[in-house]
């Protein structure tokens, strides 16, 4: 009886020490397991805090500076002079009257205005004109480097092309770009201003930057004058001509006149183009009307 209370006993104890060390394994192996997702986690968090920064750096490259205090005195509207200037050519204009300018907005044609990384020194690949605008007795200078890159302050900067297409239009040109056809000019122009004469019967005026828009204009004379539609005459006829539009464009310096007359309710019959002293008026022979371009 002794011996086999005694069994009962060790079979009891045995029982229990592989039902503890059961436990035991089983709670190791889950903390084996937690560990290992606690790793991973940890490798997780620090990936996506390279990411978030990755994000970060990408958010400042394309962060626009048109707001900052740096660049406040760009909603200054009458100044009291700029001057445009190129260094290579020594070419240089003062304005303080100028119809161009003065439609001219500055926040627009310097935006987005985001920073421009340069990684070595920088090669120009454009007229580097340098703007000069003065007030009181503040200056600003912005430096053109590229078609849509500036220099202000010793930062370059990612602008509108409209920027640099401002000096095309103000500065006279190095000798190699002179252009004696007063077509080519008008097709090379950077601005363009419409004068147009609306239902009140008021002429309103609208500044033009879209380049496949001012190219219409010498497009529709060249291609009208091949094909015999428009002829060139002496002089416009005396009886009804209504001037109706009146568009300038803006070539280093030079303004090229295009205006558009209407003849006895016939649109777009007689246009005339003016170029400093030269001048040639050209009737349409067949039906057409140059001021569509216009949506008109």
């Amino acid at each position: 009886m002794k011996k086999l209370i005694f069994f009962i006993l060790v079979a009891f104890l045995v029982l229990t020490s592989c039902n503890s060390n059961s436990n035991i394994k089983v709670d190791n192996t889950k903390i084996d397991k937690l560990e290992i997702e606690n790793l991973e986690l940890k490798s997780k968090i620090q990936e996506l805090e390279r990411e978030n920064k990755k994000l970060k750096e990408k958010d400042n490259l394309y962060e626009s500076h048109i707001d900052d205090e740096n660049f406040e005195w760009i909603n200054i509207k009458n100044w009291d002079k700029v001057i445009i200037s190129n260094p290579i050519t020594n070419e240089k204009v003062e304005i303080t009257e100028n119809e161009l300018f003065k439609m001219i907005d500055l926040r627009e044609i310097l935006s987005p205005l985001t920073i421009h990384y340069v990684a070595s020194e920088w090669l120009p690949n454009v007229q580097p004109y340098v703007f000069d605008f003065i007030k009181g007795d503040s200056t600003y200078r912005i430096e053109v480097k590229g078609h849509n890159i500036i220099e202000f302050k010793d930062k370059y900067y990612n602008v509108s092309e409209g920027f640099y297409r401002l000096g095309n239009a103000l500065v006279f040109p190095p000798t190699y770009m002179k252009v004696d056809n007063i077509l080519g000019k008008m097709y090379y122009s950077s601005y363009m201003i419409e004068k147009t004469l609306n239902f009140n019967n008021e002429y309103e005026k609208t500044l033009h930057s879209d380049i496949g828009l001012i190219h219409a204009f010498p497009q529709y004379i060249e291609k009208g004058i091949s094909k015999g539609d428009l002829v060139i005459i002496d002089k416009l006829p005396k009886g009804n001509v209504k001037l109706v539009s009146t568009l300038e464009f803006y070539w280093h310096g030079n303004i090229i006149i295009m205006n558009i007359y209407d003849y006895n309710d016939i649109e777009s019959k007689y246009i005339e183009i003016i170029d400093n002293e030269k001048k040639i008026i050209y009737e349409q022979k067949n039906k057409g009307n140059i001021r569509l371009f216009f949506g008109m």
